[in-house]
């Protein structure tokens, strides 16, 4: 498995390389011909890829293109020839996946031009073959990875024969009731296809591939929800009026701070934001005021991007938040809550329309307080806890469930056991943080109840209003060190010939036909002794 991973070039690159040499650049590109057949097999690799039929032997010479390692393989040859042309003749901007080799160079230059006819000379000279048909001379709008790429707009978009098909899928859907797996399997591939482009389209996708849990077979029809159905009407919506174009993204992300985009929710009074000299504030409506603080907190940040989303076009922007939930779920842009779905759904409709990428980061609470995203405020002290009447301690107190504070308080033994004769004082130190976590490890707790009593950590801090040292990046990666070297079972059984025996005498309950049976017979004996794999049996039934 590790001999036959690859990773491949991307369409951001390519965005990158245009971006790097200015708009006009000029780009080429051409391609490989029979690109695995070109690469020979040893003669001691010939067992491997060939059989026995009526006396004589068949086997593959040339590289096949089904094999589990011929990507790797030929990408090695491809690597080799990208690294020659920029060590050995100074090539400009190069960028390649497989067989396709792409060619960047200044605008208004012969570069580009002296760099695709170097190429496809190094190839002639060590007998590699170029598609003619497919080579595509220095140009400023080009084809390349299946996207379109405008240097003259500095803009990379769907190509036209790409739109009318998904817009067309679209269409269908949107009339139908239920379509088989394969169909929809069919139209989120495409839509999947199109998020190369439209970056923040994924959100729209979770609720289609959802669909698609515990259906095994093709055929079998699967029924749109009204949930689904929404999503493709958001997709169809954007494909219709904005074309699946994207506008090339700044380098740079732009933070709440640097776009003094500020924004802040209380759980009992309302919430408010403000951009420049723009702002917003309302106090909550009665069918809001039960939410959740995650809810609240995100709301605001929805309707900022909604009401001033065309000022900050064609940008990145960092949202940065407290609020640790937020955070992740604007970054994941999906969660399990219904009404913060909806709210993440409507931050990509806007993110989509105005054509913005955006993600979130953490930022613990100082000991001067936060009451907006982006921003601290100096009207708490460390104790104001003292300033606050009975009334408003009892709300806090009650905050937790019985439950909760019970587990927070073995925490708190948990810590002075470990701490021993030490004297704990807040906040706590960074190093007895990290090293907690590492006692709790090697005492066998599992991640997520490390995580627990971390939690219970964060919660005494952040009531006393002081820097919360649990928020740090050490104690994170502390965390995801216990993820990572926490083992996980394999609930994988191989299969044994009691197990295949039994397969075999079941396949007539589930197969009709007598033929197929045996087909299916055959199969699971070739598999089972000569230890292949699926994909070296069969193929999709896209190939046939």
């Amino acid at each position: 498995m590790e001999y036959s991973a690859v990773s491949y070039d991307s369409i951001d690159n390519v965005v990158q390389l245009v971006k790097s040499y200015g708009q006009s650049c000029q780009m080429a590109k051409t391609d490989v011909e029979n690109a695995f057949r070109i690469i020979p097999i040893q003669k001691s690799d010939y067992n491997l890829l060939g059989f026995n039929w009526n006396g004589f032997f068949y086997y593959d010479k040339c590289l096949p293109m089904g094999a589990s390692s011929a990507q790797k393989i030929f990408e090695t040859l491809s690597v080799a020839l990208q690294w020659i042309m920029q060590s050995k003749y100074r090539s400009g901007g190069m960028s390649h996946i497989l067989d396709d080799f792409l060619f960047v160079g200044p605008p208004q230059s012969q570069k580009c031009n002296q760099d695709l006819q170097t190429f496809i000379q190094l190839c002639n000279r060590l007998g590699i073959p170029i598609k003619k048909e497919k080579t595509v001379l220095p140009t400023t709008v080009i084809t390349i990875y299946g996207i379109e790429v405008d240097s003259n707009i500095m803009e990379c978009r769907l190509p036209q024969e790409k739109i009318e098909k998904i817009q067309a899928k679209l269409h269908e859907f949107s009339r139908r009731k239920k379509v088989t797996l394969r169909q929809l399997q069919s139209l989120i591939g495409l839509l999947n296809f199109a998020c190369t482009v439209v970056c923040p389209g994924r959100a729209f996708l979770r609720r289609l591939i959802d669909l698609t849990i515990g259906v095994s077979h093709p055929c079998h029809y699967i029924r749109l929800t009204r949930e689904s159905k929404a999503d493709i009407g958001i997709w169809k919506s954007f494909i219709d009026h904005f074309n699946g174009k994207s506008v090339f993204y700044a380098d740079k992300w732009l933070s709440s701070d640097s776009l003094s985009l500020y924004t802040d929710a209380a759980g009992s009074l309302g919430f408010a934001g403000v951009m420049g000299y723009k702002w917003f504030a309302m106090a909550w409506p009665k069918h809001l005021e039960h939410h959740q603080i995650a809810t609240k907190e995100m709301f605001p940040i929805v309707l900022a991007l909604e009401l001033w989303g065309e000022h900050i076009q064609n940008t990145k922007v960092l949202f940065l938040s407290d609020n640790m939930a937020v955070v992740q779920i604007i970054n994941k842009q999906t969660c399990k809550d219904i009404i913060l779905m909806k709210l993440v759904r409507r931050l990509v409709a806007v993110a989509l329309k105005y054509n913005i990428l955006f993600k979130a980061k953490h930022i613990p609470e100082s000991t001067e307080g936060s009451t907006m995203v982006g921003t601290k405020s100096n009207t708490c002290s460390p104790t104001f806890v003292g300033d606050l009447t009975d009334e408003a301690k009892h709300l806090i107190n009650s905050a937790l469930t019985p439950s909760t504070k019970a587990s927070y308080q073995k925490t708190w033994q948990k810590l002075i056991e470990f701490l021993g004769h030490q004297q704990i004082s807040l906040p706590l130190q960074l190093a007895q943080v990290a090293n907690f976590i590492g006692n709790l490890f090697t005492k066998g707790l599992k991640p997520a109840t490390i995580a627990s009593h971390i939690s219970a950590l964060s919660y005494v801090h952040k009531m006393l209003n002081i820097q919360d040292p649990t928020a740090l990046f050490i104690i994170r990666k502390a965390l995801k060190g216990c993820e990572n070297l926490t083992p996980s079972a394999d609930a994988r059984l191989p299969i044994t010939k009691a197990i295949l025996d039994k397969m075999i005498i079941n396949l007539p309950s589930v197969v009709r036909l007598h033929v197929h049976q045996l087909l299916l017979k055959t199969i699971f004996l070739v598999a089972f002794n000569g230890f292949f794999r699926l994909g070296e049996l069969v193929v999709r039934s896209t190939l046939l």
